[in-house]
C-alpha cells in the first residue's frame, strides 16, 4: 500500500451531507484530490468572489473537495479487494487542470442544486485517459464502469440559488498526479483514503502533452 493511503481527510462540518442518502452507508469510489496548496488558491478564489460567505453551512468542507472518476460502490471487503486491484492495474499520464470560473446545476434551491468550480474546457484528454483506463480495468474486475464525469468540484451540493457563471479572475491550475481510492461517509461526511496510485503513463495526444509544461 501507498505511503499515503489509510489517511484520513478531515470532516465536514456542516450539518447535511453530501447526499443524505449516503450518510448511513458508507460508500466507495475513485477521485482526485487537490493538494492543501490547490485547495487554498480555489477557496481564495472563491473568497474574492464574495459568494462563498452566502453558503454558511451549506459550504462542502474545502478538505473534502474532489473530482469524481468513477461510480460510487458498496462498501464491502469483496469490492474494496477489487477496485484496489483496478486501481493498481491503472497507467495513465500526469496531466493539468484549469478553474476558471464558478457556476451552478441542479434545480431545487437547498436540496439538489450545486455550486461548482468549473473550467472551460468541457474536455480534458488526461482526465478522459484516465476515466477510460480506470474503467477498463474495472471491467476486468466485474465491476461497473462510470461515465459523465466533466471537470469539476462541488462546493455545495445544496446551494441557496441558481448562480450565475462567475469568472474567477485567475484561473486556478492544477497538475494532477495520483488518484485514490476514498471511502465517503459518516456524520460528520467525510472521506477516508484507502489507497493511491502515482501517474506515471504518458499523454496519448500532442494537446495533452502540451498542456504539462
Amino acid at each position: 500500500m501507498h505511503p499515503a493511503a489509510a489517511t484520513m481527510i478531515a470532516p465536514f462540518r456542516c450539518r447535511l451531507q453530501e447526499n443524505q442518502t449516503m450518510a448511513s452507508e458508507s460508500r466507495l469510489l475513485f477521485m482526485i484530490l487537490p493538494p492543501a496548496e490547490i485547495r487554498e488558491a480555489l477557496s481564495a478564489a472563491f473568497e474574492r468572489t464574495g459568494l462563498m460567505s452566502e453558503l454558511g453551512d451549506a459550504l462542502f468542507a474545502p478538505t473534502n473537495w474532489h473530482q469524481s472518476v468513477s461510480d460510487r460502490y458498496a462498501d464491502i471487503a469483496a469490492n474494496r479487494e477489487r477496485l484496489r486491484d483496478a486501481g493498481a492495474a491503472v497507467r495513465a499520464a500526469p496531466f493539468l487542470m484549469s478553474f476558471e470560473r464558478l457556476g451552478s446545476r441542479g434545480k431545487t434551491a437547498g436540496v439538489d442544486l450545486h455550486w461548482e468550480f468549473q473550467s472551460r474546457r468541457k474536455k480534458v484528454d488526461g482526465l478522459i485517459q484516465l476515466i477510460d483506463t480506470l474503467n477498463a480495468r474495472l471491467a476486468e474486475q466485474q465491476m461497473d464502469a462510470g461515465g459523465g464525469h466533466t471537470p469539476h468540484i462541488t462546493v455545495s451540493y445544496r446551494a441557496p440559488r441558481v448562480l450565475e457563471t462567475t469568472e474567477l479572475g485567475t484561473p486556478v491550475l492544477w497538475r494532477v498526479e495520483d488518484f485514490v481510492l476514498a471511502r465517503g461517509g459518516g456524520f460528520p461526511y467525510r472521506y477516508e483514503v484507502l489507497d493511491r496510485w502515482p501517474l506515471t503513463g504518458v499523454p496519448q495526444t500532442a494537446s495533452g502533452q502540451q498542456l504539462l509544461f
